[in-house]
This record gives C-alpha cells, sequence and structure tokens, in this order.
C-alpha cells in the first residue's frame, strides 16, 4: 500500500488524506449489446474494506442519478441555453432549490412534474409551497 505522504510532489498537497485508487468495471447489459466501462476513484478510505468502499461509491452516484435525473426531467436542465457562467450558477441553484420545495410539499400526493403544473395553475397553492420557507 502507498500512502499519499510517499508519493511526495506527484500529487497535489490537498490530498494528502489519500489512501486509496480504485478502479471499478461497469457492465452494461442491452439486448444487442454488452457495455464495458472502467472508472476510477481516489478515496481516504483505507484499501482493506472493499465492501465499505463499493457502498461509498454507489451512494455517491445513487445521489447523483437522483438529483441529476429529477432535474433534467422536471424542469428540463439540460435543454438549458443559459450560457453565462454566474447566471448557469444562479439557475442550477433556484432548480434544485425549487425541486425540493417541491419534494417537501406533502398536502398533495404526485410526480413533481405534476406539483409543478398545479402551482402554476393556483396561486393558493404557489403561496402554499413558499410558505414553507
Amino acid at each position: 500500500m502507498i500512502l499519499a505522504k510517499q508519493l511526495g510532489d506527484h500529487i497535489d498537497s490537498r490530498w494528502q488524506q489519500l489512501n486509496s485508487l480504485i478502479r471499478m468495471t461497469y457492465r452494461r447489459e442491452e439486448p444487442a449489446e454488452t457495455q464495458l466501462e472502467q472508472r476510477y476513484y481516489i478515496s481516504s478510505l483505507a484499501p482493506d474494506n472493499p465492501e465499505v468502499m463499493l457502498k461509498t461509491i454507489r451512494a455517491h452516484w445513487q445521489v447523483e442519478n437522483c438529483l441529476h435525473w429529477s432535474l433534467d426531467v422536471s424542469f428540463r436542465e439540460d435543454n438549458s441555453r443559459v450560457r453565462n457562467e454566474n447566471m448557469a450558477v444562479n439557475m442550477s441553484w433556484l432548480r434544485k432549490f425549487c425541486l425540493g420545495l417541491l419534494k417537501k410539499e406533502g398536502s398533495f400526493k404526485a410526480s413533481i412534474r405534476r406539483k409543478q403544473r398545479k402551482v402554476c395553475a393556483s396561486p393558493n397553492d404557489l403561496n402554499k409551497i413558499l410558505g414553507q420557507i
């Protein structure tokens, strides 16, 4: 096992807690073909417990997939034409904030998309959601 200290000037000084380099092979099977993809990770986790590493990586991707999927489906984030860097950051923050409010709103059981439509059609519902702040 090589620790970050032993790598000296070969790594960024902010990575002094680096304990493991991880290579994962992802396999995705579709009816027509099977795809293999290599992904690499750096981690402060000890390399002697691969189960913990795997759980951590899966948890990271679960959060990423859920958030980005919701933003793309509900707010069509991937189709955004905003190119100004400050505006893009602001719009991203606003979308995430609105997504959080819509998910938190529990009086109406529906998809995020249906909640968006309901809020657009009814100022009272909009006030109810904004009242959570």
